[in-house]
């Protein structure tokens, strides 16, 4: 699994698919810009908002080993994927109109 949480953008990628959702709940990710998670390797890292106010100094990104903390959001994502409805359900993206030759 690939895990990538942007709060600010309420986005949660798993392997690539986003599902938005409201993650202003979700104290683990105070003063957090963005958590990255790879099981390929079981590695990741957080990344901190540093454009914050209140943030006197800069941080950098900490590695992590662990999704555990995230593990909430994870479930929440599943969950929403579950009852999302198949691709083939979705109504095809609108198309632009045609052009007209003058």
């Amino acid at each position: 699994m690939q895990l990538t949480i942007v709060p600010s953008d309420h986005t949660v990628l798993i392997d690539g698919r986003p599902m938005v959702f409201d993650l202003s709940g979700y104290a683990s990710l105070d003063g957090l810009h963005a958590v990255q998670w790879d099981d390929a390797v079981a590695y990741g890292h957080i990344e901190f908002d540093n454009s914050l106010a209140n943030a006197t100094t800069f941080k950098p990104n900490e590695q992590i080993t662990s999704v555990a903390p995230y593990q909430d959001i994870i479930d929440a994502w599943y969950a929403m994927e579950a009852e999302a409805p198949p691709p083939s359900a979705m109504s095809p993206p609108p198309q632009p109109p045609e052009m007209k030759r003058a």
